[in-house]
């Protein structure tokens, strides 16, 4: 199976989560928000049908729970990609583990009746230092560090969106 390029319409995260990851960042010193991204998503909807591409999706996010700490959130915003909200880590270098971790968890063979699906997870990173930092504009930093590293590497990977973390205003 070959990797498609993505016909998905990416829309800003759903008004409950955003409201979640403000809060969040309202209560923290900094935070991260991870967006993963599953490379050969598309070919299975294509080859196989969109209920296999929804199936797909409930085996990936039951993966990644398993890698969540209390405090962090999951949600699935478009048909290939997953916003991670961390609580605070502190360190980058703890970022970038769990960055891997994800992608380890989500990348791999996916089986559903008779039928084998194979994905390879990206995650785009964006820090953010202080509380007031807008979701949707962290969503934009990770979706652009994704981009990038596309454009770079086309494997499974991750990425910062910046040298620095979002700061307010």
């Amino acid at each position: 199976m070959t990797a498609a390029a993505s016909n998905v319409v990416f829309l800003p995260a759903p008004a409950p989560f955003r409201g979640e990851a403000d809060r969040r960042r309202n209560t923290a010193d900094g935070s991260a928000l991870l967006l993963l991204r599953l490379g050969g998503h598309a070919a299975v909807v294509e080859n196989f049908g969109e209920l296999y591409g929804m199936a797909l999706n409930r085996l990936v996010e039951a993966r990644l729970q398993n890698c969540l700490r209390e405090g962090d959130s999951l949600l699935q915003i478009s048909g290939d990609e997953f916003v991670i909200t961390l609580a605070p880590s502190g360190e980058r270098d703890d970022l970038a583990g769990v960055a891997r971790r994800l992608i380890e968890k989500a990348s791999g063979e996916y089986a559903l009746d008779a039928v084998h699906m194979r994905v390879q997870a990206s995650v785009g990173i964006c820090e953010t230092e202080i509380a007031a930092v807008d979701t949707e504009k962290a969503v934009q930093q990770a979706r652009s560090a994704l981009s990038q590293l596309d454009a770079n590497t086309g494997q499974a990977d991750y990425r910062f969106s910046n040298p620095q973390p979002l700061k307010c205003c």
